[in-house]
């Protein structure tokens, strides 16, 4: 076989043997191998790039949502007890569970949150992000969820925030 190593200056291949098991020739294998170096280089940059743009985007829709649910200012929840028949007051609200939701599962950004954002699978497909703050006060870990949805979808990432109440 021939050496695949084709000129630009000569349209044509080089048209030595081949060198061992490399589809190119001594001479060439070599060029050949820098370029493709260079060029793995040049994709490792590009996606050390791309990281670093998703982690700073998770990172301004975290502070986004701690501000959020800072100044969140829940409903208190009124409680009865049967038994004795007092009722009292839990300032923080209802008690519940938030969480974001990326339904694409299978683009950059949920590579990279599965791998580097702590970003976990979602049951109906794509991603889901927690929200661990606020112990369990529903409307400030919504209102965490809301506004870190918001700052992903103002960069081109599709969110929801999602809620259940316990």
């Amino acid at each position: 076989m021939t050496c695949a190593w084709i000129d630009d200056d000569e349209r044509g291949q080089c048209g030595k043997r081949e060198y061992k098991t490399s589809k190119y020739c001594f001479e060439h294998k070599a060029k050949a191998h820098k370029i493709w170096v260079d060029r793995n280089k040049e994709q490792a940059e590009e996606r050390q790039k791309q990281r670093d743009k998703f982690a700073a985007i998770q990172k301004e829709a975290i502070e986004a949502g701690m501000e959020a649910g800072k100044n969140c200012i829940p409903e208190p929840m009124i409680v009865f007890d049967n038994i004795t028949g007092e009722m009292g007051k839990v300032d923080s609200g209802g008690k519940g569970m938030a969480w974001i939701v990326h339904r694409n599962g299978r683009d950059k950004f949920s590579y990279w949150g599965r791998k580097y954002g702590n970003w976990k699978k979602h049951h109906y497909g794509g991603i889901q992000y927690w929200c661990f703050e606020f112990k369990q006060s529903l409307e400030k870990k919504q209102a965490f969820c809301r506004a870190f949805a918001k700052v992903l979808n103002n960069n081109g990432i599709n969110a929801m925030a999602q809620s259940r109440e316990d």
